[in-house]
């Protein structure tokens, strides 16, 4: 910054965006890349008691989460979330499926949301995962509030 205004009379900016990465997300790239294999994954599991919610009932309850993190249906921006449906399979734990989901590679600025059935007990889960490039700590938990519609502390 010059100290100098660079906008006009109403106070909007001049000049365009460069479209160079940020440095945290340099950074992370930068890490991803010489630590290949190294979680860049952050998420959330909630178990649930019965089978998991239907797709489009589970896509409803993620708009939310899409409109925060800009990715609404209409916005064509580059994060786009995804609905995935699984069977955990014979002998396969609550732990078993969450560690899968968080240490399987996730495009950088992206999110998605796993619907998991078949857990011992006949409970399900729902995994959601970020890059995180797209989320810090503090992002994650405003897109659970988001999502469950908690209020932030």
């Amino acid at each position: 910054m010059t100290g100098k205004s660079t906008g006009d009379a109403a106070g909007e900016l001049a000049g365009q965006p460069t479209g160079k990465p940020l440095f945290p997300d340099a950074a992370l790239a930068a890490y991803g890349r010489a630590h290949p294999g190294a979680g860049l994954t952050i998420g959330v599991v909630l178990e649930l008691a019965g089978p998991p919610p239907e797709r489009r009932q589970l896509a409803d309850s993620l708009r939310p989460v899409a409109e925060l993190l800009g990715t609404g249906p209409s916005d064509g921006g580059p994060w786009n979330g995804a609905v995935e449906y699984a069977e955990a399979g014979p002998g396969r734990e609550l732990s078993d499926v969450a560690h899968e989901a968080l240490t399987s590679p996730l495009e950088p600025h992206r999110w998605s949301c796993a619907a998991v059935a078949g857990l011992p007990g006949g409970t399900s889960a729902l995994v959601w995962r970020a890059d995180h490039r797209l989320l810090d700590g503090a992002g994650a938990a405003g897109a659970l509030a988001a999502w469950t519609g908690a209020h932030r502390p």
